[in-house]
């Protein structure tokens, strides 16, 4: 996606790109799918027991029996308090069934002068470090229920909350994001690659792409990248939707052939 800063015009480009395609079971979107605003004040906050943007999902997703996950949205726990950037897991049904609450805040120089310089903490609060929040999250499709890890961008540089997710039985891993066009270009498939092959896991990485009303440019190259690491599909440039068949088998026959997680002596 390509957000911008009018959270009803972001709504009405997911909707209409889900009901245009067919057969879907989950819907991965991006970080800051919903608004990606041209300044701090201007932040779209919601709170955490539920608003527009929630109901609005909760409908699309019972209407079109897609789950999805809204790669990001300012969630205020407490009126007064710093939001967090929390992820929402809504079934096929519409039910919000999972959240999770972004762990690591991007504060950081990119060395590229002032447009390079992020303080995500004076936006958010970080998530609260529980074991809900390295456990993965069930999602049922029928008679199969899918152990999905969730994470947020900046957390992708952390392995070892990736590796809590699949110790605990995680089979697929979401990373909606939205780097920055030079750390994307550096690091982001490398780093999706590393996750996958180390963790022998599915990896769905949602992104923001081009230039946005803030004047922040992102990377975007969504992709889907299977156990072994290969990127198996890809949006290289511009706006869309990247899908693939995820056969789950190839976790299990993967380890059985290749046990590193057996192997691991720390």
């Amino acid at each position: 996606m390509n957000s911008g800063p009018v959270v009803a015009e972001n709504l009405a480009f997911i909707s209409a790109s889900l009901r245009t395609t067919s057969n879907l079971d989950l819907l991965v979107l991006p970080e800051n799918a919903l608004q990606m605003p041209a300044s701090r004040d201007q932040q779209y906050i919601e709170p955490a027991t539920g608003g527009e943007v929630q109901r609005a999902l909760s409908q699309l997703a019972a209407e079109t029996s897609t789950a999805i996950l809204l790669g990001s949205l300012a969630a205020q726990v407490e009126k007064g308090q710093k939001p967090f950037a929390r992820s929402l897991l809504f079934d096929r049904q519409g039910r919000l069934c999972h959240t999770y609450d972004k762990l690591h805040l991007f504060d950081v120089d990119t060395g590229n002068g002032s447009q390079g310089q992020y303080r995500e903490s004076d936006t958010y609060q970080p998530g609260c470090i529980n074991e809900s929040q390295i456990s993965p999250k069930p999602l049922t499709f029928g008679d199969l229920t899918v152990q999905l890890g969730l994470s947020i961008c900046y957390d992708l540089r952390f392995p070892e909350m990736y590796r809590a997710l699949v110790q605990r039985g995680a089979q697929i891993v979401c990373v909606p994001a939205a780097f920055t066009c030079e750390t994307g270009e550096a690091h982001w498939a490398a780093l999706l690659r590393a996750r996958a092959i180390e963790n022998q896991v599915y990896v769905l990485a949602a992104a923001q792409h081009g230039l946005h009303a803030n004047g922040r440019q992102t990377w975007g190259h969504s992709m889907i990248i299977d156990p072994w690491g290969d990127v198996i599909a890809q949006q290289s440039t511009g706006q869309g939707l990247v899908s693939a068949t995820l056969d789950l088998t190839k976790i299990e026959l993967l380890k059985a052939r290749f046990p590193v997680h057996q192997h691991r002596r720390l």
